[in-house]
This record gives structure tokens, C-alpha cells and sequence, in this order.
């Protein structure tokens, strides 16, 4: 996981002269969650974007997708941009084992994780709402051994940058 998020940094100080946007929204893979979302545009037709998206499926249980989409840009970027979706993703999970007791005798306690890469494959749109501000929304199918499902993600994403 920390590899995974200095390549993030690594991407971010590759391309501090492009076009940069973040922000979040919410996001469905399976159960409801949240998504923190950014877009490095490289040139016209390339962007490359990061996302962590958290989910809320229980109380004894934590999902966490952290991905690494490229996008081609078929569309305008500057109204309505649409892309094809590819990246990798790392879908992480956690469950903690509840305790129960029967007839004196108690089972379960302790917890249990894991993590896999997978792969994403999706498209998506943006449409500008401002100089600085636009709507994303994104459609992915998530191959991992954990979770092939079809996800989506809709959310604001605020311009830095040129």
C-alpha cells in the first residue's frame, strides 16, 4: 500500500506543469461508498487518474479499492469529454470475526484481511461546469478474485493547474 500511494506522488510530481483536477463523490461497488478522485491530464487525447474510493458494506467489515485508470479522451475537454476506462486497481478488505457464545462455549474472535490487484475496464464522461469546476461520471467492471462487479462513481472534480 505504501508503494502504491508514492507511485501516486511520483505520477503527481511527473506532471505538475499539466492540467491537474481533484475532488470526490460517491461511489457503488457492491455496497454504497465515498470516492476521492483526481485526473492528470497528459496532452490532449491522455489522462491518467487515481482514485480511492472507501465503502460502507458493515459494521465488522472495511473495503478499501485504491485504482489507477488511464483514460483516452474522445471527446472535447473543455465541454463534454467521454473516455474509455483501463487501469489496475488494489482492492483491500477486512472482517472481524464477531465473538459468540452458546451453551458456555464461545467461537469466533479475531479478525481477518487481505488485499488483490485486479484490473479495470469501464468508460466515462465529464461535462464542464465552470473555468474550475466539473461532473464525472465514471462505469467500471473490477476483475479481482474478491470483486468482479460493475461499479460506478459520480462526483465534482475542481481545475488546477494551466
Amino acid at each position: 500500500m505504501k508503494k502504491l500511494m508514492l507511485l501516486l506522488f511520483v505520477f503527481a510530481g511527473i506532471t505538475v506543469n499539466a492540467q491537474f483536477s481533484i475532488g470526490g463523490g460517491l461511489s457503488y461497488l457492491g455496497d454504497a461508498g465515498v470516492e476521492v478522485n483526481s485526473v492528470f491530464s497528459m496532452g490532449e487525447t491522455m489522462s491518467l487518474s487515481p482514485s480511492i474510493d472507501y465503502y460502507f458494506p458493515g459494521e465488522d467489515m472495511t473495503r478499501l479499492a485504491v485504482n489507477v485508470d488511464g483514460h483516452y479522451n474522445l471527446g472535447d475537454p473543455d465541454s463534454m469529454n467521454y473516455y474509455p476506462i483501463a487501469g489496475l486497481n488494489y482492492y483491500y478488505f477486512s472482517y472481524d470475526m464477531p465473538v459468540i457464545s452458546y451453551e458456555g462455549v464461545t467461537y469466533g474472535g479475531g479478525s481477518f484481511s487481505d488485499g488483490q490487484i485486479g484490473l479495470n475496464l469501464g468508460f466515462g464522461a465529464s461535462y464542464v461546469l465552470s473555468d474550475s469546476m466539473k461532473f464525472y461520471g465514471d462505469l467500471r467492471y473490477v476483475m479481482n478474485d474478491y470483486s468482479d462487479d460493475l461499479g460506478i462513481a459520480l462526483g465534482i472534480l475542481f481545475t488546477l493547474g494551466n
